[in-house]
């Protein structure tokens, strides 16, 4: 708790790397799974006290991969990925009062390296099978890459960056936190103003505000922290409010009309 609460620490993440901060593992290292997307096997000794719900997730880890790989598949991601580039780039611009680079200009060369379809489905992966066993309110077995909304794509690379860590795309990744906030918000603006209730967009929206807070707030950034408190909480909260996430239970059997529908409500639910 005191590594974890350190505040000269830039993030609260290398906290867990801190093998005195638990105990020695009972299996072997012959019993721990290894990870078949090529992310280096320690994260498991990296995460230990999470250590079992990570091997648990791993083990049909191959069967439950988010993005199937056929031949079409990189070329099908990164058309998306250069559109999500473009609405970035935009909106960099549109931003007159925000600086979110030290020069003030986009980073063409640093997003090249960080916007690219291996580096998205490395962070991808890497969010689901470490964050998102603590924090299962995005189905898995149906987030599809060449479907979800952009701004939650955003939020689960991002997210899923900093377990890739000491790649040089993942920690390039996180010159763009501060921009991808902003959009992700202004996104979220946007869906609470056309009233998108008990739709897909209007929950992704959500879904992406919530992660991208998460992230921010792991840092130990004043001026963030101070942000995410005074006034994104806020407008995250009264955005549920405003889409009806609030209302959602958990239907009666009979109330089920297929799996999909009972997908769409769980998710509102968590």
């Amino acid at each position: 708790m005191l590594h974890y609460t350190d505040p000269v620490r830039d993030s609260v993440v290398p906290a867990f790397a801190i093998t005195e901060a638990h105990a020695p593992p009972a299996e072997t290292q012959e019993d721990l799974c290894p990870d078949s997307s090529g992310l280096n096997g320690d994260i498991i000794g990296l995460f230990g006290m999470f250590s079992d719900l990570f091997r648990e997730t791993s083990a049909d880890a191959t069967s439950s991969r988010p993005a199937a790989r056929t031949p079409s598949h990189i070329p099908a991601l990164q058309t998306r990925i250069d559109e999500l580039h473009d609405q970035l780039s935009s909106h960099h611009g549109q931003s007159h009062t925000t600086h979110f680079f030290p020069n003030g200009s986009f980073p063409v060369d640093l997003a090249t390296a960080v916007f690219t379809a291996n580096n998205f489905e490395d962070c991808i992966w890497s969010y689901f099978t470490v964050f998102h066993p603590q924090h299962p309110f995005i189905h898995w077995p149906t987030f599809d890459v060449h479907k979800v909304s952009l701004p939650l794509l955003l939020a689960v690379v991002f997210a899923g960056s900093v377990h890739c860590t000491p790649r040089d795309a993942a920690l390039s990744a996180r010159s763009f936190f501060d921009l991808a906030e902003d959009f992700i918000f202004e996104r979220l603006r946007a869906r609470v103003a056309k009233k998108e209730v008990y739709t897909a967009c209007g929950l992704q929206s959500i879904q992406a505000a919530l992660l991208i807070l998460a992230l921010q707030i792991s840092f130990n950034d004043e001026a963030i922290r101070r942000r995410i408190r005074i006034s994104r909480h806020p407008e995250l909260v009264a955005s549920m409010r405003s889409l009806g996430l609030n209302l959602p239970r958990h239907p009666g059997l009979a109330e089920v009309s297929d799996w999909n529908s009972f997908i769409a409500e769980e998710s509102r639910v968590r």
